[in-house]
């Protein structure tokens, strides 16, 4: 095994150049303590804090001593990469808070997790596996993983779920349910100034787009250094960078990529996923408000084709609230006998990846798109 970065050494062998899984990692800022704003007062006037502790109830974390943030250590054999890293970012990292009033801090707060990552090598991934594995059940040497994959800079991808499911005429933490509720619909409350925010034992994550690592990548993104806050520029001049790294050992992009999927030479602009809303507003979606909520096909075949009907939309359980409320237009027809196709009418298949030419892979890869709306969300 060797090692590619520590804290004191960095190795530019020409193996790290050639090898996007290795160079691709964000560790200029790996030397430097984590840190957080627990308040937004705090966060405009930029007073950071490198240790902290939070009790709610039964539940404290504490970080009681400064700790680096980022990617730590590098290493890699013929077959896997190996991250250390605290999954904790490089930027500033909060606040949290638990309503939209802002006077109830949110109970979790980050913590070093001092993790080891093993991620397979992107050369000797083959064929994507035509089996796939369910939210929420994914074992990777036996081990039961939350993050179903890391961004550059070390800090934990989870799913889009918020591990609530509907079943049987109730909502509980089981993952068990067939209707999975969206976090970022009904945790984004939470989420921080990066759209991330932690579980109760302090693990830092994200379930949707990383936008102060993407600013800090070069993406097209902005900061405001009055509110502190970031936004989509929608305005990008240059292919997306990698943002992480999936567990399957595929590469994750921010938005952008090349037009047309096989030519460099196309333009940038933003990739379209091939899921849209079930109102009955695009042709050949139906309107789950009228007409009830049943699983979607690319639900059935991701949920061993169990099929349970979900609550009648309410304010309640109001449309979007579960992933499953998106139909895949790949599933359905634009007009008689004539199905939606990906790269025509989309880009992205209903794992938010197509096959594409990038900066990295100028052969091809597999390759994941962080999805956004035409207005940035």
């Amino acid at each position: 095994m060797k090692t590619l970065f520590t804290l004191t050494f960095l190795a530019t062998t020409c193996l790290a150049q050639s090898d996007p899984q290795l160079s691709s990692w964000h560790t200029s800022g790996s030397g430097k303590y984590a840190r957080i704003v627990e308040t937004d007062a705090e966060l405009l006037a930029g007073s950071t804090k490198t240790t902290w502790t939070r009790t709610s109830g039964p539940n404290t974390i504490s970080q009681s001593l400064p700790v680096y943030a980022g990617p730590q250590q590098i290493d890699y054999s013929t077959n896997y990469i190996y991250l250390r890293t605290p999954s904790l970012a490089t930027h500033t990292m909060g606040p949290w808070y638990n309503n939209a009033a802002k006077t109830a801090l949110f109970v979790n707060v980050p913590k070093n997790q001092g993790l080891i990552i093993q991620i397979p090598r992107s050369s000797i991934l083959g064929a994507i596996p035509t089996t796939k594995t369910r939210t929420g059940g994914y074992r990777f040497n036996n081990v039961m993983q939350d993050a179903v994959g890391w961004l550059v800079d070390g800090v934990a991808i989870f799913d889009p779920t918020d591990g609530w499911t509907y079943s049987n005429g109730s909502e509980s933490g089981s993952p068990t349910g067939e209707w999975h509720r969206d976090a970022y619909v009904n945790e984004g409350i939470t989420f921080d100034t990066s759209l991330a925010h932690q579980q109760n034992a302090g693990k830092y994550h994200h379930h949707a787009n990383p936008l102060a690592l993407r600013y800090q990548l070069g993406d097209a993104v902005a900061f405001n250094n009055t509110t502190k806050a970031y936004s989509e520029t929608l305005t990008p001049t240059q292919h997306s960078p990698i943002v992480g790294w999936m567990l399957d050992g595929l590469p994750i992009y921010g938005p952008y990529g090349y037009s047309s999927a096989l030519d460099s030479s196309s333009g940038v602009r933003r990739m379209i996923g091939g899921f849209v809303r079930r109102n009955g507003a695009t042709v050949g979606v139906d309107n789950v408000t009228s007409a009830g909520r049943t699983l979607p096909a690319w639900a059935l075949r991701n949920n061993n084709n169990t099929s349970a009907s979900g609550p009648a939309v309410s304010t309640t359980y109001p449309l979007g609230r579960y992933i499953e409320d998106w139909a895949y237009l790949g599933d359905l027809q634009k007009s008689v006998g004539v199905n939606y196709a990906q790269g025509t009418v989309f880009d992205l298949n209903e794992y938010k990846v197509r096959w594409c030419v990038t900066p990295e892979f100028q052969s091809g890869s597999w390759s994941y798109f962080t999805c956004i709306d035409s207005t940035g969300t």
